[in-house]
């Protein structure tokens, strides 16, 4: 009887803290960044395990162009969920949006590595992207990266790629 009474005084709890992270997600999708962040943080507070809360504050961040604070809560979501794709597919493309490749590179690498289905075909693109900025004359890596983003799917036409590869099989 003792633990019903325990488990049934958290009940609200969780049901609170998940309809705070709807609330904040509801935010962010409208794009009022501002609010969802501190609902975000708000969970963080009480909950500082909260993966999606972390992702939540990092796509807000991103949103808001802050690319450093987006970076730091995708760090610290990997830290509690190191095989969790969604913080790498964040935080690859704001690594190459900020012109740190090598960065960018080892995410894009990482989500590879889990075989993320739905970021696959963009990983492979986009670490190809990444070998093409750090080292051209390591271009082969790169036009096989843009041969494997194709065979998965990827249709995006990419101006001056054949001054890098053969682009006959990638058109």
């Amino acid at each position: 009887m003792k633990h019903l009474i325990t488990i049934l005084l958290f009940i609200p709890i969780i049901a609170f803290g998940q309809a705070t992270l709807e609330s904040a997600n509801k935010l962010y999708k409208k794009g009022a960044y501002k609010k969802a962040q501190k609902e975000y943080a708000d969970i963080i507070t009480s909950n500082p395990n909260s993966y999606d809360a972390y992702i939540g504050l990092a796509n807000c961040y991103y949103g808001l162009k802050d690319f450093d604070a987006a970076i730091k809560n995708c760090t610290k979501a990997i830290g509690l969920e190191i095989d969790n794709p969604r913080a790498y597919a964040l935080r690859a493309p704001i690594y190459y949006l900020s012109k740190d490749y090598s960065k960018a590179l080892l995410d894009y690498n990482k989500l590879i590595e889990l075989n993320s289905k739905d970021d696959l075909a963009c990983a492979y693109f986009m670490r190809g992207t990444c070998k093409l900025m750090l080292h051209e004359e390591n271009k082969e890596d790169a036009c096989s990266d843009f041969r494997k983003a194709k065979e998965l799917g990827w249709n995006t036409k990419v101006p001056g790629l054949n001054k890098y590869c053969d682009t006959t099989d990638l058109e």
